[in-house]
Formats: structure tokens, C-alpha cells, sequence
């Protein structure tokens, strides 16, 4: 068979097997409806308060309480959604994360699939500062962890400019310990983190930060509300 014949051949495998695949496809989706509906009716006849997510990978299920975010062992928050990224404490928790993992267990049992408990988690300070030692920060929150909690924070934002989608973030923070600035922000237009980093800029370096952010007009007047 030469090798025209073969490409035409697994053309012709192909275009027998796309239907089937679909069909395939649709069924999967339509049975992890199903699953889904199955895990949140079960958990409602007991929890009939809480909201529970329920979402399937090839893996598997997986179940959490949308809204909320878990540090450590047991202590919940509603994440504030703020340049600061602060989150508030929630004094009483809506469920017990070891009641969530023993409803993933009874489910696993009943469906005979995986059903894991994957609540949104708070990222510790070691975690956060050995992430942003890999890849910078990216943020307040990131930034402060780094800097050993040292920080106020100022302003933040994004410089659109040249019609891009993704704009360069900035950060402008003042040190508790000096009162000086630390302004960090992005010129590649990656939007994922800073590039360039002032602790205390000079003049000079300020001059050039607020020269570039200024490029979008929804930061002029920053210039004149920061007092170096």
C-alpha cells in the first residue's frame, strides 16, 4: 500500500469513527449530569443549607462548598475579592471539612468512582513565599509575604495600551518599617507578574514607572496622589 492509499485509508477509519466518538462524548456528559445531580440530592438530605458543587474530570468527581476557602486543618473564609486579597474569617463554618471528606468517601462507595473533597484552599506563607521565590508575585497579598509582611499597600492596576487584551499590571506599596515606596510593575504585556521592581525608587525611577502606566489614561492623576 503506498502511502497515498494509507492516508486515504485512515480517512476513511476516521470519518466511521468521529460519530461514534461524539456519541461517545455526549453520553459521558449526560451520565456526569446524572452523577452530579445524584451527589448534590444526596448531600442535600442532610445539608440542605449548604450549597454544595459537584464536577467531574476523567478522574473522577470532585465536591466542594462554592464561596469559601479552607486554611489549615479547619478554618473557613469568604475570600474578599480586593487588590489586597484579604479574606474574611467565617466564625462558623457552614460544614466540617472531615464531614465533607466522609460524604466523598460515601459516595465513592455508592457510585464505585472516585469522589474526592477538593474545598478552595488558602495558600500558607511558606507556600505562597517558595511559589513567588520560583515564578515573583504577582500581587499584594504575594508581594507583602515576600517582603516579610512589611507592607501597606498603596494602588494598584493595569496599563492597556496598543489595543493588546492583557494589560501590564503595576503595584505601588509603602514599607511600614521606612515609609518609603516599592512600586513593582510588568512591561511585557504578559499580565502574570512584575518584571521590573523598585524597593525606595529614585527620581528618576518613579519619573519612568508613571511615565509607562500613564500610557492608559485611566491612571493619570496617580502621579500627583503619591507623595514620595
Amino acid at each position: 500500500m503506498s502511502l497515498k492509499q494509507e492516508i486515504e485509508d485512515l480517512v476513511k477509519k476516521r470519518k466511521k469513527l468521529v460519530p461514534v466518538v461524539k456519541a461517545i462524548e455526549a453520553k459521558l456528559e449526560q451520565s456526569g449530569e446524572q452523577i452530579a445531580k445524584y451527589i448534590k440530592k444526596a448531600w442535600d438530605k442532610d445539608h440542605s443549607k449548604v450549597c454544595l458543587h459537584a464536577y467531574g474530570y476523567y478522574d473522577g468527581f470532585y465536591i466542594n462548598v462554592p464561596g469559601y476557602e479552607v486554611s489549615g486543618h479547619n478554618t473557613w473564609f469568604k475570600p474578599k475579592y480586593s487588590p489586597r486579597k484579604q479574606s474574611i474569617l467565617v466564625t462558623t463554618p457552614p460544614v466540617s471539612l472531615k464531614s465533607l471528606r466522609e460524604f466523598a468517601k460515601r459516595m465513592s462507595e455508592e457510585l464505585g468512582i472516585p469522589v474526592r473533597e477538593a474545598q478552595s484552599r488558602i495558600p500558607t506563607a511558606k507556600q505562597v513565599k517558595k511559589q513567588v521565590k520560583r515564578d515573583g508575585f504577582s500581587d499584594f497579598y504575594g508581594a507583602n509575604i515576600f517582603h516579610g509582611g512589611d507592607l501597606t499597600f498603596v494602588q494598584s492596576g493595569n496599563v492597556f495600551y496598543k489595543g493588546w487584551d492583557i494589560g501590564d499590571p503595576f503595584l505601588i506599596c509603602r514599607r511600614k518599617s521606612t515609609s518609603k515606596l516599592l512600586i513593582a510593575y510588568s512591561t511585557t504585556g504578559h499580565g502574570g507578574g512584575f518584571d521590573t521592581q523598585h524597593d525606595d525608587p529614585t527620581k528618576e525611577e518613579l519619573s519612568g514607572f508613571f511615565d509607562f502606566i500613564e500610557q492608559d489614561s485611566d491612571n493619570i492623576g496617580l502621579r500627583e496622589s503619591i507623595d514620595a
